[in-house]
């Protein structure tokens, strides 16, 4: 279905551009230790990426941006 055909293709591209799992397990572990109130753990250099672009576009203009790359051409699948 389109459905399944997309998520597929969000899947793989998940797969290339993303942080090492032990990167984000030492994160995790961190977050879960520390005596901290801290929010938000940015890991790895594809969720710098993402946290900058936030900081730098308007609400309206990072949503574009998000959801551009979400969108693949599936006809014919």
């Amino acid at each position: 279905t389109y459905y399944e055909t997309v998520l597929q293709k969000q899947m793989e591209s998940f797969q290339t551009n993303v942080s090492e799992p032990e990167l984000v397990a030492k994160e995790i572990y961190e977050a879960a230790t520390d005596q901290t109130d801290r929010f938000r753990y940015i890991v790895g250099e594809d969720a710098k990426f993402l946290e900058n672009m936030r900081k730098k576009l308007s609400d309206e203009d990072f949503m574009k941006f998000i959801t551009s790359n979400f969108r693949w051409d599936v006809e014919g699948s």
